[in-house]
């Protein structure tokens, strides 16, 4: 080896060196920023036929591509379940614990004991109006509860937009680092920070939605979802979000409703959109669990408060008219029921059995005019049940002939008389046997000499709730939100005794009446609670509902904090791994510093050595 060659190697060690000790410097200077990988600097040698002329170097990071998949798939499981959890915890507060203060179940009790008190001591006005606060407390409970249940729902709208808005941020600076890196890396130059800030933005977009990425050989990542929603290809993919405002328990995903009113996300300009809700293109992170919280788990506890609203004001308002067994002209059996006092939205429940031997129930719901037809199925708390709607304002006789034609040629459906409405089989092959027909009646006036109380009425005007269904939805949809206490019963106490303007003060009938039906009477709850899933359904009375409905989110949120805890550990420990082999380790990059340095200190000797031989040659004599 020449002199020249050893000069030529030691000067290229030397700038080595120096780019080597001013990427630990760097590594050591960066240590504490967020997402900034180790660094490290790969020499390779530049050897022509004549030798070595010098080292190019090029930068690269530790990272391993596979552990930061995992990694990014977590953190979308992780900010999924926590977000969820929160919101569980926030509903399972608003429900309390069984048992406990300041809760429906609790409400539901006093409730309960107060009406005892009435019927030991119907004409004591201290005792009436013991009833009608407990009344009250009952129905500013349910109120605030569901207007809790609407607060968060709109928080979580707001959270969306949010979310959205960070999103967006999010795949723009991802779409700009593409277009720094994309020239860095066709100038030569060092790139490495850019994709540590890449890197980051990706993990925090992952907080956020499901994402997969693939890198291009320019350098370029494109983001994308598992459902195959596209984020960032060269250009972010901008989302859209028109938020709703305030909610109400009305705006809500549900089957009563035939569209929405609340936010929606799309994707795409123009013409060429995509509904990225309805499309379920976002499924994890916590714009998966926000939108989830808003438009399924809330309205479940928006329908579960309806619902024992519903059960609560039917419980002491409404009779059951049972029907009589009957033998037609023509030998057919069946039932007939005296409709009298039917109102709209009441049901009417067919029962038979068909002619494979399989029981089958039909409901049959009277609306105002034809207008409101068709009733929903979900009219039904039992999906099994057969809904049939019909128009209740042409009278008996006009219900008998519209429910022929429904029920079709295996019955027979007439009035023979006043309200009673009459159903029997139609003897031959094929033939149905009528197993009962009765009728859900509810009292609407507070002196109609039965046992029966509208006490708790439908917003400030005071309306009975009877079930209504018209083309505007369903009576029961919000009304959790605006039950109130019968403003006749809240002027006058005693109507809670006298059923009649004759009834005695201390006649305890009403009041024993009103106790055995709010105890006793059973009502069908369905899927729409989440309690039971597919087509099965349940019977129980107002308070075990209401006890079913705490125990239920409590569960709910006990599970959720499960979830949330394991997933916890998995992500801890992926970040933990992640740490470890793409951070910074100081002594690592000291020791290393170390190593660098006895290079340069090599280095510089063949320097001080060459320049010494170069000196003792041009003192030799020529």
């Amino acid at each position: 080896m020449g002199i020249s060659s050893a000069i030529s190697i030691a000067v290229a060690g030397l700038q080595l060196n120096q780019q080597e000790s001013a990427l630990v410097a760097q590594n050591i200077g960066s240590a504490s920023q967020p997402g900034y990988t180790s660094k490290r600097l790969v020499a390779n040698n530049q050897v022509t036929a004549t030798g070595l002329i010098g080292i190019s170097t090029t930068v690269q990071r530790y990272v391993d591509d596979e552990l930061q998949k995992q990694l990014i798939t977590s953190t979308s499981k992780n900010s999924y379940v926590s977000t969820m959890s929160d919101y569980a915890t926030n509903i399972d507060q608003m429900f309390g614990t069984p048992g406990g203060t300041n809760t429906l179940e609790t409400s539901l009790t006093n409730f309960s004991s107060a009406l005892s008190n009435l019927v030991t001591s119907p004409s004591d006005n201290s005792v009436r109006l013991s009833v009608v606060s407990s009344a009250q407390a009952l129905a500013q409970q349910l109120n605030q509860t569901s207007e809790n249940v609407q607060q968060l729902r709109t928080q979580a709208d707001g959270a969306i937009a949010d979310a959205v808005s960070q999103v967006n941020s999010l795949t723009s600076g991802i779409s700009d680092l593409n277009g720094k890196i994309i020239s860095g890396k066709a100038a030569g130059q060092d790139v490495t920070n850019l994709e540590d800030q890449r890197d980051e933005d990706v993990r925090q977009l992952a907080g956020y939605v499901d994402i997969n990425t693939r890198e291009a050989t320019d350098g370029s990542v494109s983001v994308f979802t598992p459902s195959g929603l596209s984020l960032v290809d060269r250009r972010a993919n901008q989302l859209s979000f028109s938020q709703s405002g305030v909610l109400s328990a009305q705006s809500q995903w549900s089957s009563d409703s035939t569209a929405s009113t609340v936010g929606t996300i799309t994707a795409g300009t123009g013409t060429n959109t995509t509904d990225v809700i309805a499309s379920g293109l976002i499924r994890s992170g916590s714009l998966a669990a926000l939108i989830n919280m808003r438009d399924t788990v809330l309205p479940k506890a928006q329908n579960q408060l309806d619902d024992l609203a519903a059960s609560l004001s039917s419980s002491l308002s409404d009779t059951t008219a049972t029907g009589t067994a009957v033998t037609d002209a023509s030998g057919d059996t069946g039932f007939s029921v005296d409709l009298t006092g039917l109102q709209t939205g009441n049901r009417i429940s067919l029962s038979y059995v068909d002619a494979s031997g399989a029981t089958k129930n039909v409901m049959l719901v009277p609306v105002a005019s034809a207008s409101d037809l068709p009733v929903p199925q979900s009219a039904s708390s039992d999906p099994k049940t057969t809904v049939i709607g019909f128009d209740n304002s042409t009278g008996i006789s006009g219900a008998a002939s519209a429910l022929q034609t429904a029920l079709g040629a295996k019955f027979t459906v007439t009035n023979p008389s006043g309200n009673n409405l009459q159903i029997t089989n139609v003897t031959g092959a094929g033939a149905v046997t009528i197993k009962s027909l009765s009728a859900q009646i509810t009292t609407t006036t507070t002196q109609s000499g039965t046992g029966t109380l509208p006490l708790f009425t439908v917003g400030q005007g005071g309306s009975v709730y009877t079930g209504t269904y018209s083309a505007s939805g369903s009576q029961k949809l919000g009304l959790s939100t605006v039950i109130t206490v019968n403003q006749a019963v809240l002027d006058d106490p005693s109507l809670l005794v006298k059923s009649t303007s004759s009834t005695l003060d201390g006649d305890s009938t009403r009041p024993q009446a009103l106790l055995n039906k709010f105890n006793n009477a059973q009502f069908t709850y369905g899927p729409e609670t989440g309690i039971v899933t597919g087509n099965n359904s349940f019977k129980t009375s107002v308070t075990d509902f209401a006890n079913q409905v705490t125990s239920y989110w409590g569960q709910v949120d006990s599970d959720a904090t499960t979830a949330k805890s394991s997933q916890s550990v998995i992500q801890n420990n992926l970040t933990s791994r992640y740490t470890t082999t793409s951070s910074v380790s100081i002594d690592t990059q000291l020791a290393q510093l170390v190593q660098i340095q006895s290079a340069y200190a090599a280095n510089a000797r063949v320097m001080t050595i060459a320049q010494s031989m170069l000196q003792a040659l041009e003192q030799i004599p020529t």
